[in-house]
């Protein structure tokens, strides 16, 4: 699997109708990254440069990386969270690279890390005007091509728009050395894009949302990738792991020809993102966001199930968000409620602007949801493959959470997904309860 080189750094007209541009000149995933991270520094003439990490990603890359950028005649300052375990991307984490920024000016920003790391340098150098090079220690997110920040802010999971970085890099002994649990992550995020795109493909044939092909292709070849070769990730194979990177790169890529999340991100990520607000509430503890979205994908694969076997579509009822709602996100969200209404807000006036094709058929709908539907089961093999199951209780999400979540989870985005579906068919309730019974025979 290769990144899409001609995608990146120039304006690719589409057959969607759209100039796309991914503004990354270079992807870089190789034994030789060093050198090609030195020469593209080197290249731009940036000689003040602030390297943020954590404890555990200098351990495991950044040491070398300061090493090797000393060799070439760079000098770097390091920031290195001292959080071991429980880094956010919140107010904290942003304040503290802000105040790194202030204190030593900086040309160029290295993040070295995955995830979180990703998120707060993005998040922070968009709103400080410079540029940031990723340099990817583990396979673990979707993130690192993205224009997008998954950000905390209290307590609720805000994506953000912000900007890609200039440079990825990356070495494949150093993604496939990663702990399990990050491989296991990455591979959660991947291979939920099998729900991503078929939310996209549901609010195409419904509501004739486009669907950019290109951007579909770039996301559809990885998640191949992945259903088939489960068993080489389990197994830690270097080329394998590269090319989960590469997938997670090409996801993110995606994502920055779109200018948003729509390709990779959909009921999935929203059940990952509630979880996220119990685990802030603190009704169970905070798991990596690629394995929820693994387990969450398994859930979601019952409420597609249940979809196609439906006997008919009906025209939905579209309720205006009513003052009963507000009070309910008032008090359950607090200070996130805002972003809640104006979501939901949001949606609705999506929902009256667009218009519902009546004539579908279900057999039409099944259809065009395919290739994704022929390849749910062997998604569900390819997570038990990795030791994602049914089981929610494995990352604390009990029978009433899990009710709760896929009630509820729709309200946290304005994204048209089957959770909005089967709310307008008046049947979220029922596929819901199906999804929490199917969960104790995983």
């Amino acid at each position: 699997m290769e990144v899409p080189q001609h995608l990146l750094g120039r304006d690719v007209a589409c057959s969607c109708q759209k100039v796309h541009r991914v503004p990354i000149e270079q992807t870089v995933v190789d034994v030789d990254m060093m050198s090609s991270l030195s020469q593209f520094i080197s290249n731009h003439g940036w000689t003040r440069i602030l390297m943020v990490a954590d404890v555990n990603t200098y351990r495991a890359f950044g040491e070398r990386v300061e090493e090797a950028l000393a060799s070439s005649s760079i000098s770097v300052h390091t920031y290195v969270f001292a959080k071991e375990h429980g880094l956010l991307a919140d107010e904290v984490a942003v304040a503290a690279v802000t105040s790194e920024i202030a204190n030593n000016p900086s040309d160029v920003v290295l993040a070295v890390g995955s995830g979180v790391i990703n998120d707060i340098v993005r998040y922070v150098t968009f709103r400080k005007g410079l540029p940031y090079i990723s340099v990817a220690t583990a396979p673990s997110m979707d993130g690192y091509a993205s224009t997008m920040a998954a950000m905390q802010f209290d307590g609720i999971k805000v994506t953000s728009t912000t900007h890609s970085p200039i440079a990825i890099f990356a070495h494949p002994k150093v993604l496939s050395e990663a702990p399990w649990e990050l491989l296991q992550s990455g591979f959660g995020d991947l291979i939920g894009k099998v729900i991503s795109l078929l939310d996209w493909k549901l609010a195409h044939a419904l509501y004739s949302e486009t669907l950019c092909q290109t951007a579909y292709d770039v996301v559809s070849e990885p998640l191949n990738f992945v259903i088939s070769h489960a068993g080489d990730i389990l197994s830690r194979d270097q080329t394998a792991a590269k090319n989960l990177f590469i997938g997670l790169v090409n996801s993110g890529i995606s994502m920055a020809l779109m200018g948003n999340s729509r390709p990779a991100s959909g009921c999935e990520h929203h059940c990952s993102h509630y979880w996220d607000l119990a685990a802030y509430q603190g009704r169970r503890a905070h798991y990596s966001h690629g394995i929820q979205v693994g387990y969450a994908t398994y859930s979601m694969i019952e409420f597609y199930k249940y979809i196609e076997s439906l006997p008919r579509i009906n025209v939905p009822k579209v309720e205006p968000v009513s003052e009963e709602f507000e009070r309910y996100a008032n008090q359950f969200y607090g200070s996130g409620a805002k972003e809640v209404i104006a979501a939901q807000v949001e949606k609705y006036e999506w929902l009256q602007r667009m218009t519902f094709r009546s004539e579908l058929r279900i057999a039409d709908l099944v259809t065009a949801l395919q290739p994704e539907l022929n390849r749910l089961d062997a998604v569900r093999e390819a997570l038990l493959t990795v030791g994602i199951t049914g089981d929610l209780y494995q990352i604390e999400v009990d029978d009433a959470l899990r009710m709760e979540t896929f009630l509820h989870a729709r309200e946290l985005r304005s994204r048209y997904t089957a959770f909005d579906f089967l709310v307008g068919q008046g049947l979220l309730q029922s596929a819901a309860s199906r999804a929490v019974m199917t969960g104790h025979s995983s």
